[in-house]
């Protein structure tokens, strides 16, 4: 079952600033522990340096290109910054975010 999630600041006012993220689409992928993904994998990713890491649910797409979905939103994806992903200390690899995408609620 999918939800729609909508977060906002406390003054009520929403934008591209004050919502939190499920999905994005990440390119320019280098695999480091892995030849590539070529089924749904569940992982860890970090988006920023000091970022926790988070829950994720990655999906290629082609040989360029992932879908990433989080278990829970995240704050701050942004075009152009890194997204890296683990397996509990093994960095996978890691790519560009290229887009950020709707806020749908991961399926458990």
């Amino acid at each position: 079952m999918w939800h729609t999630s909508q977060y906002v600041n406390a003054s009520g006012a929403t934008n591209s600033y004050t919502k939190a993220r499920r999905i994005l689409i990440a390119s320019q992928i280098n695999w480091i522990a892995v030849d590539g993904l070529k089924q749904a994998a569940e992982l860890k990713a970090k988006i920023r340096y000091a970022h926790r890491e988070a829950e994720v649910m990655v999906t290629p797409l082609d040989k360029e290109r992932l879908h990433v979905e989080f278990k829970l939103p995240q704050m701050a994806i942004a075009p152009g910054q890194t997204i890296v992903f683990y397996d509990g200390d093994t960095v996978v690899g890691g790519g560009i975010i290229e887009k950020k995408g709707e806020n749908k609620i991961w399926a458990e």
